[in-house]
């Protein structure tokens, strides 16, 4: 996906990051990777991510948990140490709340338990 930083909830999402007194806590490349790369993995573009995942709307609920039980899916294919893993979930997670998207960590069987099949 290109120029991301193009998109209301992104630039919304990279000034969340920082204070007036506060250095930034990621790097703002780094940011914009991953977030690419999960945003291609689900086929979205960030505004139409954010829309569709309001608890305001109707189905939006269940849109939000299907994106983030595909971010989990997503990480998981990936190989990544735990700790990365964790942080690049933190990530995208933190572009959910920072656009005002209530995200709650629910038990995906399918996911979390690694004896069962996906």
């Amino acid at each position: 996906m290109e120029n991301l930083q193009s998109y209301a909830t992104v630039q919304k999402w990279l000034a969340a990051d920082r204070g007036p007194l506060l250095p930034r806590r990621e790097d703002p490349e780094h940011k914009l990777k991953v977030l690419g790369a999960y945003l291609d993995h689900v086929g979205v573009d960030p505004d139409e991510l954010i829309a569709t995942s309001s608890n305001l709307i109707e189905g939006g609920t269940d849109t939000c948990n299907g994106y983030l039980k595909a971010l989990k899916v997503w990480l998981a294919d990936q190989g990544l140490p735990d700790g990365e893993r964790t942080r690049r979930e933190n990530l995208i997670r933190g572009f959910f709340i920072a656009n005002a998207i209530k995200v709650m960590t629910k038990p995906y069987t399918d996911v979390y338990r690694r004896n069962l099949p996906r």
